[in-house]
């Protein structure tokens, strides 16, 4: 028996497409035959530059519960714009954990870029 692997990538800015793709997968999932649901939820964050700050995000996260999958930045911005740096957090969990993390960092999410997808489940056939 061979086992496949899909990748559903959502570009989300509010978590509602995400949220109504999860479902729909999950209501379907015996007709399709889904063995295993996972997904993974993004943000895109401007932090100033000040000592600590990305520490004390993640301990926002921490102290809910919400796994941070991977971190990756700082990124610059446009040289001259102002002193800040964009950092990219994967999350990992459930659809209220990455409702939860975009409330505890509302002050810092930038708009999703193209190429930066808000979710990504992937599916176990």
């Amino acid at each position: 028996m061979r086992r496949v692997r899909c990748i559903v990538v959502v570009q989300d800015s509010n978590a509602h497409q995400t949220e109504t793709e999860l479902k729909r997968l999950q209501r379907r999932r015996s007709d399709l035959r889904i063995k295993g649901i996972h997904s993974i939820y993004r943000l895109r964050i401007r932090l100033p530059d000040e000592p600590g700050i990305l520490d004390n995000q993640v301990r926002k996260l921490a102290r809910e519960g919400i796994y941070l999958r991977r971190c990756r930045g700082p990124e610059v911005p446009v040289v001259g714009s102002d002193l800040s740096a964009i950092f990219f957090l994967e999350l990992e969990g459930s659809l209220e954990k990455y409702v939860r993390a975009k409330s505890l960092l509302h002050e810092y999410i930038v708009e999703e870029a193209p190429d930066f997808p808000g979710g990504i489940i992937s599916l176990q056939f």
